[in-house]
């Protein structure tokens, strides 16, 4: 599960709730005729991260609006699942592992995926990739339609690759290379359906 955290067993993230950063961010004001303030808090519970705080004001703007539907939503953890779902990704694409790929995916995806890895098995020809490293995630996109979290990441990493025949043998010529790919992924999520994201796009 992405984003996702225990709230019996995350006693840290919760000592962390007071601090005047966050009280400060999810404050409004408001006056009454005499011009008296009144301080309310508007989502409770939460740790805003220093990476979050980096963000732009119109993603961090969306990522409050998850949280007003779901208040477990937390952004780093969601990162650390974004870095695991990339690399189990491309660990079960290069393996043909359609269980796996079936349980990250959306149906669209997952179907062109998997068609794609047939083809290229019609064909003779399997390219197998792994991830040695990842350089960089960063949250580049975020939208809300209704329940529905679509939030976009870009991944620079370095891959391994190679060119193997149907038979699993290294095609003649095809030594294994370190290449650095860059991927936009797409996650989404139903909020009040489900507590795991899905990929819905690879680019």
């Amino acid at each position: 599960m992405l984003g996702q955290f225990n709230p019996d067993s995350d006693k840290e993230r919760k000592q962390k709730y007071s601090s005047s950063i966050i009280a400060n961010m999810f404050k409004q004001k408001y006056g009454n005729k005499n011009d008296s303030i009144k301080e309310i808090n508007i989502i409770n519970a939460q740790t805003i991260s220093a990476e979050e705080l980096k963000l732009p004001e119109e993603i961090k703007s969306v990522l409050n609006q998850i949280r007003s539907q779901d208040i477990d939503f937390d952004f780093d953890k969601f990162m650390n699942g974004v870095r695991k779902a990339y690399i189990m990704t491309i660990k079960a694409i290069s393996e043909s592992d359609f269980k796996t790929l079936e349980f990250l995916m959306e149906g669209d995806i997952y179907k062109k995926i998997q068609q794609d890895i047939e083809n290229s098995k019609l064909n003779g020809l399997i390219n197998k990739n792994s991830v040695k490293d990842i350089n960089q995630i960063n949250l580049i996109g975020a939208a809300l339609y209704g329940d529905r979290a679509v939030l976009t990441v870009e991944v620079n990493s370095q891959h391994i690759a190679f060119t193997e025949d149907s038979n699993s043998n290294l095609i003649s010529g095809s030594s294994e290379k370190v290449v650095e790919q860059t991927h936009k992924i797409i996650f989404c999520r139903y909020l009040t359906q489900s507590t795991v994201w899905k990929i819905s796009k690879i680019s």
